[in-house]
């Protein structure tokens, strides 16, 4: 059975690479994935650097307050 990935997220930039490398590992492209999504590249490429919107920024820090974060398990070998 392959182990599975937990990438930690713990503030947006550490989610975005969390979503880059699952994205590569998948040996998808951006322009790829976008178009399987219905969104333009260079929204996917902010994803990944870490540009979400403001609420979502909120949701990490109210996750820091509580001494919490999330994660992304890699559930694919």
């Amino acid at each position: 059975m392959a182990q599975l990935a937990v990438l930690p997220a713990t503030n947006p930039t550490n989610l975005g690479n969390a979503l880059r490398l699952l994205r590569r590992r998948r040996g998808l492209s951006q322009a790829a994935l976008a178009e399987t999504l219905g969104v333009q590249r260079s929204y996917l490429s902010q994803l990944e650097n870490g540009d979400f919107s403001e609420q979502v920024k909120r949701i990490f820090d109210l996750l820091n307050a509580l001494g919490a974060d999330l994660s992304v398990t890699d559930r694919r070998p």
